[in-house]
């Protein structure tokens, strides 16, 4: 979008006025918040949004048990990246402009080597904000427990990591030693000097 915002909005739309059958689900969004502050993300999704709205590419109703209609839904997922603490203030700012869902890991433990903004913590963030619709259709507690034992369990798993890179590192230099020790020793190259006398004519 920051590019070349018409040549993105041209596609959004013509993905919009295909058949609901053949229709993509949605759209996501990512956003490295290291590089944009909450407010800068949000006019981008919003346009998005516009658009697909325009070309009746909505979220339809909930269907009975809060499922929705697997063809042409109009998802606009987010997936924030986490940089200078603002992660999941852009989130916010995304959900608030047109975004109807995350795409996250539910803790940040879960996926070390990429870190971003967790969809646990959004959930929680939009309840204190007052959403009625995370309490009807997510159990908090549940959620909570699966997030300590993802992290209990990357955690355990770290520790072990890091045990056997020590093992690995005390058996690689307890090899070199042996190395070392099996080989014959050399012999000295430097040539011999015969004892001179401290006085000439004296032994």
């Amino acid at each position: 979008m920051q590019v070349a915002p018409q040549r993105v909005l041209e596609l959004v739309q013509y993905l919009g006025r295909l058949e609901p059958g053949i229709r993509p689900q949605g759209i996501l969004i990512h956003e490295p918040a290291s590089g944009h502050f909450p407010f800068e993300a949000a006019p981008y999704v919003a346009a998005v949004r516009a658009v697909m709205d325009a070309t009746g590419w909505t979220e339809p109703p909930q269907q009975a048990g809060g499922t929705l209609s697997a063809a042409g839904s109009g998802l606009l997922l987010v997936h924030v990246t986490a940089g200078y603490g603002l992660a999941h203030a852009t989130v916010l700012e995304c959900l608030a402009a047109g975004c109807n869902g995350v795409m996250a890991s539910l803790c940040e433990e879960a996926e070390p080597a990429s870190v971003h903004a967790s969809s646990l913590l959004d959930l929680v963030n939009l309840s204190r904000l007052g959403n009625p619709h995370v309490a009807a259709h997510f159990n908090m507690d549940q959620l909570r427990a699966a997030a300590q034992e993802v992290s209990a369990m990357v955690l355990r798993a770290q520790r072990e990591a890091d045990k056997t890179a020590e093992r690995e590192a005390a058996q690689q230099a307890q090899q070199q030693q042996q190395q070392q020790q099996a080989k014959p020793p050399t012999a000295s190259t430097s040539p011999s000097h015969s004892r001179q006398p401290l006085i000439l004519g004296h032994a």
